[in-house]
């Protein structure tokens, strides 16, 4: 009950708060090998609306540095919102230019590029940006961005007809619209003349 009262008490853009729940809950369950405390704060941050952004970008703001298991429950936090870890990568690949290290790999390994959602297309594409950036990529990077570029291509070409119905249709429309426009304009000009 003390430890869930300090979780109720957490706030959206609070980070101090939020990093303390998570250390506590992480202790708790590397020397005690209790799950419950994680547990309970992956279903805070998850039920305010921009907590686990909030804290995964704050907390992988170097992402070098984080450990495995603390990674791994920051993951499961974002499961269903894959785009953080998207940005995260995104941010961490400004510095991180030569290669992957350990932490990326693993979230790039875990990522889904089949299913991009189309709010997130544009950071989805900064991150294979940054990933064809990458000056010296081991055998098993290079292999693993080879990977995602081919996914992010099956996705593309997958792409929902229906989708690309609309697309066509909003640009004929719009076309339409100018043409129109430059008509009444003309013919307005004109007839004043």
């Amino acid at each position: 009950e003390y430890f869930q009262s300090f979780t109720d008490a957490v706030k959206e853009d609070n980070f101090a708060d939020q990093l303390f729940v998570f250390d506590e809950a992480m202790f708790v369950l590397d020397k005690l090998k209790k799950r419950s405390y994680v547990d309970t704060v992956i279903k805070k941050f998850i039920s305010l609306t921009t907590c686990t952004e909030h804290f995964a970008t704050y907390y992988l703001c170097d992402i070098s540095t984080c450990s495995v298991e603390n990674l791994d429950v920051i993951m499961e936090m974002t499961v269903d919102r894959e785009h953080i870890l998207v940005k995260v990568l995104v941010n961490n690949l400004d510095t991180e230019k030569s290669s992957l290290n350990q932490n990326s790999r693993r979230i790039l390994e875990k990522l889904n590029f089949t299913t991009c959602p189309p709010r997130h297309e544009l950071l989805y594409q900064r991150l294979l940006e940054k990933l064809e950036d990458i000056e010296n990529p081991s055998v098993d990077d290079y292999r693993l961005i080879v990977k995602i570029f081919r996914q992010s291509n099956k996705a593309r070409k997958e792409m929902d007809p229906f989708a690309v119905f609309m697309t066509w249709r909003r640009l004929i429309l719009a076309s339409a619209i100018v043409c129109i426009t430059s008509f009444i304009i003309y013919f307005f000009f004109k007839v004043e003349d």
